[in-house]
């Protein structure tokens, strides 16, 4: 499966996360982004040109990998994405459909970077009878998830993507 790995704000693509996909058989690409305004398009792009099936985030990325997989239909694994109630608003207008059919979440309960309880809002609030929403909360991780804990948390996602490609 083609994945989109997502990095966060000021930082590259992580590594050991790539061959970590890569492991599980995931066709992984990265892209290293200087967020600016037009990484949106930029990165909807390349979903598009090289056909990405499956996408991951972490943090910005994450933020990114959300409003991408509703505008393309895809599903997605979010690390401690930077989601909250006032950034839909903000950013929803650039994004033509609400068509994500499976959101796999993982929020670190220690996270000091993003507010793991108004990740959970924004969740709930984002709740639809067309969109499968599954949610890891990890009351001892932080923002950035150690590298067994990421591993167990794509060999979990792949679970459900499967589960799902069979319904």
């Amino acid at each position: 499966m083609k994945t989109l790995y997502i990095h966060g704000m000021g930082s590259r693509p992580w590594q050991d996360g790539i061959s970590v996909l890569q492991a599980f058989g995931l066709e992984t690409f990265a892209l290293h982004l200087s967020y600016n305004h037009q990484s949106f398009y930029v990165l909807r792009d390349y979903i598009l040109e090289n056909k990405i099936e499956f996408l991951v985030g972490h943090s910005h990325g994450g933020f990114m990998g959300f409003w991408l997989a509703e505008e393309l239909g895809l599903p997605c694994l979010l690390t401690n994405p930077s989601l909250s109630l006032r950034a839909k608003k903000k950013v929803s207008p650039a994004v033509s459909q609400l068509a994500c059919p499976l959101c796999m979440v993982v929020l670190g309960g220690k996270d000091e970077l993003v507010n793991p309880q108004r990740s959970l809002q924004f969740f709930e609030q984002d709740a639809r009878p067309n969109k499968t929403t599954h949610i890891k909360f990890l009351p001892d991780e932080e923002h950035r998830l150690p590298l067994p804990i990421f591993t167990q948390m794509v060999a979990w996602a792949l679970e459900k993507v499967k589960e799902w490609q069979v319904n």
